[in-house]
């Protein structure tokens, strides 16, 4: 039973909610209604709770909120003398790493039996993985976070990212790229592959792909890149793509997989600033914002005055407000600066 535990324990590392399975088989193994899993990582790091069935989070989590597993010394107890959820628990404690402590147990039923020695045994028993199982869920984490900044950047920057084998076999795009190949203006998949609207462009991005997932190394090139423009039948602007090396590969000597990277911009989804992001930024009035953002938009000043319904007047003065803000004294230059702040990422 034990090593069908352990077995479950790391397969289920990857599962949403995470060690469901385990914590079922443990459970169920002995003769459990739930079982649970409570990690207190320290260093000013939030618990984490895993449970085998729904029902019991709540409970944990006041158990939690409570303090009831803090100071709680490495062993186990059956009989809480606060007489709380726990109090027909059992539960084993132990430490990892240099601060980290865990919990595992299950609670058999208020009206249950006694807590048998075999079942004990099987939670002490389990400590071990737990510790090489926790290491490699704290170390998963991390990596997700990671993850989930990078994709919250992209997405706020509104660009698209394909990684693609190097034939062009799509492994892995992210919602923006997804939109963008959905509407297949310009680039769209067939059969799985990427292929431009144009063939000669077409053939064109399969050589850059080729060559950028042949120079895939160990290490991230940042001036490794190759442009690529790719024409459209609905716009006049162009779908503009970079293409890329994929990943860096290291620890590993070599990729599992040759691939290459697209990172796509497409002009016209640019839509206009919020004024009021742009009175937050740079402490404009709300009229001077307005102007600020139809100007960001490619509106000239008397269109955006006319827009806006003020006189050309008023606006050129507003417009002498917004330089001494913004601290540049060229409309031109005011766009550009506008165009590169961070008032581009509001979405």
């Amino acid at each position: 039973m034990l090593e069908r535990l352990l077995d479950s324990l790391y397969e289920s590392l990857g599962e949403y909610p995470m060690w469901r399975t385990f914590l079922g088989r443990l459970a169920a193994g002995c003769d459990a209604e739930f079982a649970f899993i409570v990690i207190e990582p320290g260093r000013d790091q939030l618990p984490a709770a895993f449970v085998s069935h729904d029902e019991i989070l709540p409970q944990i989590k006041a158990c939690l909120e409570r303090g009831l597993f803090q100071g709680m010394p490495p062993g186990h107890f059956g009989t809480d003398t606060r007489r709380t959820w726990l109090e027909s628990a059992l539960v084993v404690s132990a430490e990892f790493g240099t601060a980290g402590r865990f919990h595992v147990g299950f609670w058999r039923g208020s009206g249950a039996k006694g807590l048998d020695r075999a079942a004990e045994g099987i939670l002490f028993d389990l400590v071990p993985g737990l510790r090489r199982a926790i290491g490699l869920y704290l170390s998963t984490a991390v990596l997700h976070r990671r993850l989930e900044v990078l994709t919250t950047a992209t997405e706020a920057a509104d660009l698209g990212i394909v990684l693609v084998d190097r034939d062009g076999a799509v492994l892995q795009t992210n919602s923006i790229a997804d939109e963008i190949l959905r509407i297949g203006d310009g680039l769209r998949v067939l059969s799985g592959r990427l292929r431009a609207s144009d063939p000669v462009e077409s053939a064109v991005l399969s050589d850059h792909i080729r060559e950028k997932a042949r120079e895939q190394t160990q290490d991230t090139d940042w001036s490794n890149y190759e442009p690529v423009s790719l024409s459209r039948a609905e716009s006049a602007l162009p779908l503009t793509t970079i293409v890329r090396p994929g990943p860096a590969f290291r620890p590993a000597a070599s990729p599992l997989r040759r691939t290459a990277i697209l990172i796509l911009r497409d002009p016209s989804r640019q839509n206009a600033i919020p004024p009021v992001i742009l009175s937050r930024l740079f402490g404009l009035t709300r009229a001077s914002a307005l102007l600020a953002s139809k100007l960001a938009s490619g509106l000239s000043l008397k269109d955006a005055a006319g827009d806006i319904g003020i006189s050309h007047n008023t606006a050129r003065v507003q417009l002498q407000n917004i330089f001494s803000k913004t601290g540049t004294n060229r409309q031109h230059d005011l766009v550009r600066l506008l165009l590169n702040s961070a008032a581009t990422l509001s979405r």
